[in-house]
């Protein structure tokens, strides 16, 4: 699944009522990569500690584990400051 795809999930379960989202979420979570991508956004206990990162809005739109590798080095700060920064505008650069 693409991060357009998951992003369009997204937007579509915010207009729907409770159980409905429950519904959607519940088929949607099967989907690893959505999964991944709904703890690392919403888990309060996961930061990336990235400040000020103007992102271009086209990337190269695929969830890869190059990308979660990547946030999770981010968010365990094993790479920091600017390092961080060229990376993360590394990956997300466009195709």
């Amino acid at each position: 699944m693409n991060s357009d795809q998951i992003f369009g999930v997204l937007q579509e379960i915010s207009v729907l009522g409770t159980n409905d989202k429950v519904d959607v979420l519940k088929e949607m979570l099967e989907d690893e990569d959505f999964a991944e991508v709904v703890n690392l956004a919403y888990n309060p206990l996961i930061t990336f500690n990235v400040l000020n990162a103007t992102m271009s809005k086209t990337g190269n739109k695929l969830f890869t584990d190059q990308t979660f590798q990547l946030l999770l080095r981010l968010s365990s700060r094993s790479v920091t400051g600017n390092a961080a920064r060229e990376e993360l505008f590394e990956k997300m650069k466009p195709t």
